[in-house]
């Protein structure tokens, strides 16, 4: 159970003999000097139910070391155990107090004792002390900056090691996250793929997700983003977009947002696959959701003003949207709008869960965004023969939620204060009208009047004219 520090309004006192410890140690009689330590730093509570926070004792501190030199000065063994477990345990209980905390980190020799149990006991695999020291240090760390510090300078390596061999994993991430709060990590690429790799969406392990976020803001993470495997990289898009669904801050770095716009352009034709290949393949999901992510962080103003500059992600997108919209109209096929009014009120889960889902509504996105109050992208999207096709994008497809919206959205941004642009949607003419699935199931249809004008009419007084 973790192990921050509570401000408590109750206090009590601590007292340890020097004769009784003394005598214990003098007969290394340890069984009955872990009982003697286990009902002084018992937890006690307030008759609030606050826990009590044990006070200050400079003599009381200068014992527990005293035995934690003993036990050094002797050849460490399963005898040692029981003490171990105890004086960790009373440590971890008092390094709440802040005066405890100065006191242990500035013993000049406490902390490399201490890692020299910690050494040996993960050499020895002993999971449950090495558990106690663990939640030690933790709370000797929480709000205390120095001890984060000197904790992260001995300790750190022990716990990369720790993750890698898989042992005490709750309070292993627990500590390397308290630290991470103070500091930035210098992590290793063999780091990041063990801690992407003990992630798992139904872990219990939340500091490991609470890690995996900190490193959207590295970029050290960045750097060494496109030579994870797919699965690991899926792994960060999802905890990414999650954090933009939930509507909370990802602090993402500009290095990182160059990292998935170029991710995103060298690979986005992967999303072709989808149309031959009925395989569970992750790459298309990749790309799917690099997407997702980036159109979502068109929406954000900080963002956007840097993805403005990148014309390759502009002239990328739209070269994606004419060969989709494209694809779809030529045969029946992953791209094809869906204009069934069952279908658009509640896509099953197979059309869903589709890599292609929402793909097309999404280069909208991004296009639109891209050219709000930008001539530039504005003239490139005109200039690449976009505005025709987004145009003829403007249907209900049960593929692609909201992509009328989104089209809206981005004429008006295309042609926002610029006269060219406006030029091209006036000269557009109506060369007829469309057989729209969506009216037909409600039974009606479209009929283009003399006067170019269009009206909805009922399917029955149409087939009636044609008699």
């Amino acid at each position: 159970m973790l192990f921050s520090v509570i401000k408590q309004v109750m206090s009590k006192p601590v007292y340890i003999s020097p004769e009784t410890a003394h005598n214990y140690l003098e007969i290394r009689d340890y069984i009955s000097l872990a009982n003697y330590l286990k009902n002084i730093f018992k937890v006690q509570r307030s008759q609030n139910g606050v826990p009590l926070q044990y006070e200050y004792s400079a003599d009381a501190l200068n014992i527990l070391l005293k035995i934690l030199e003993k036990i050094l000065g002797e050849q460490i063994s399963k005898i040692h155990n029981d003490i171990l477990k105890e004086l960790f345990r009373s440590l971890r209980n008092y390094a709440i107090n802040s005066e405890v905390q100065t006191f242990l980190i500035n013993n000049e020799h406490f902390l490399d004792n201490v890692r020299i149990i910690f050494t040996h006991l993960q050499s020895q695999r002993t999971s449950d002390i090495l558990q106690i020291v663990l939640q030690f240090l933790i709370n000797l760390i929480v709000s205390n900056q120095s001890a984060v510090y000197k904790v992260s300078d001995i300790f750190f390596n022990l716990l990369c090691t720790l993750l890698k061999d898989k042992m005490n994993l709750y309070e292993t991430t627990a500590l390397i996250y308290n630290i991470s709060l103070h500091k930035e990590l210098v992590l290793d690429f063999d780091i990041y793929c063990c801690i992407l790799g003990l992630y798992d969406l139904k872990n219990e392990i939340e500091f490991i997700h609470f890690l995996l976020e900190k490193f959207i803001a590295y970029d050290s993470f960045w750097n060494d983003y496109k030579k994870f495997n797919m699965h690991n990289r899926t792994t960060m898009l999802a905890i990414i977009r999650d954090k933009q669904l939930k509507g909370q801050n990802l602090h993402l770095s500009t290095k990182g947002l160059k990292t998935l716009t170029s991710q995103f352009v060298t690979s986005g034709e992967i999303i072709f696959q989808t149309i031959s290949s009925n395989e569970s393949n992750l790459e298309p999901y990749e790309v799917s959701q690099l997407l997702q992510v980036i159109s979502s962080l068109c929406s954000n103003e900080d963002y956007l003003k840097i993805l403005q500059t990148d014309k390759d992600l502009l002239i990328n997108s739209g070269v994606l949207l004419i060969n989709i919209h494209r694809l779809g109209k030529e045969t029946e096929n992953c791209f094809s709008p869906i204009q069934s009014l069952a279908e658009i009120r509640e896509p099953n889960k197979n059309l869903h869960e589709h890599p292609a889902f929402g793909f097309k509504a999404d280069l909208i996105r991004i296009i639109g965004n891209l050219c709000w109050k930008n001539k530039l992208m504005q003239d490139l999207t005109r200039e690449a023969e976009l505005i025709p096709v987004i145009l003829d994008c403007c249907n209900m497809d049960a593929r692609n939620p909201f992509i009328m919206q989104w089209v809206i959205l981005a004429i008006h941004n295309l042609c926002e204060n610029n006269l060219e642009n406006q030029a091209i949607i006036a000269e557009l003419h109506q060369e007829g009208t469309v057989s729209s699935t969506t009216l037909e199931e409600m039974g009606l249809t479209l009929q283009s009047e003399d006067n170019n004008s269009l009206k909805i009419i009922p399917l029955d007084v149409l087939r009636s004219q044609k008699k």
